[in-house]
């Protein structure tokens, strides 16, 4: 059985003053072998792969992408936000373009989730998330509103934990939109 998890951290490099986002994906596959690490790289604009002991296995698995902010697996396929393009793309685990434009219209998107088929995206233009099949067919554009500026997505179960920027706060929230608590964890810091 395979296990997805992901993992989303941010670095700053101080020298030039921009924010660098290192988004991976890390899939632990059956106990024989190693775990892939899928790492999106803004700058530029590329998916490497890797090791779960840091081994490069592709550093340019996927290439030609504009601003790619979030990645997420399901399966044997790779979705990444492409912030520069509002959009979301769809490669498979092995480099190959499954649908660069799965889903367009996005409004700043920044982060991805991925639970069974459904695909959640925070958009920080909207402040909102929106939920569209693993098909790129939209659930609801915007399943959750009222946002603060959403950085980072996570689902488990039915519930969607939402972390936001402006606000400095992480809020709960339900798979159907559904508000549980908006401040869950707050007092959380701008970078």
């Amino acid at each position: 059985p395979q296990v997805w998890e992901k993992i989303n951290m941010r670095l700053l490099k101080r020298s030039n003053a921009w924010l660098a986002t290192v988004l991976m994906a890390v899939a632990g596959m059956a106990k024989t072998s190693p775990a892939d690490i899928f790492v999106a790289c803004e700058g530029p604009g590329t998916i490497g792969q890797y090791t779960d002991s840091g081994a490069t296995i592709d550093d340019s698995l996927v290439t030609g992408l504009y601003g790619a902010f979030g990645l997420a697996v399901s399966g044997s396929n790779l979705f990444v936000v492409n912030n520069g393009s509002n959009s979301i793309g769809e490669y498979t685990t092995s480099g190959a373009s499954v649908n660069p434009s799965l889903i367009t219209g996005l409004s700043d998107p920044e982060a991805i989730a991925i639970s069974g088929d459904t695909i959640y995206v925070a958009n920080r233009g909207t402040n909102s998330i929106g939920a569209y099949t693993t098909s790129g067919d939209p659930i609801n554009p915007s399943l959750i509103t009222g946002l603060s500026q959403p950085e980072g997505i996570a689902v488990n179960g039915t519930d969607i934990f939402v972390t936001n920027y402006y606000s400095g706060t992480s809020g709960k929230y339900t798979s159907s939109g559904d508000v549980g608590d908006t401040a869950l964890i707050s007092g959380l810091g701008q970078y």
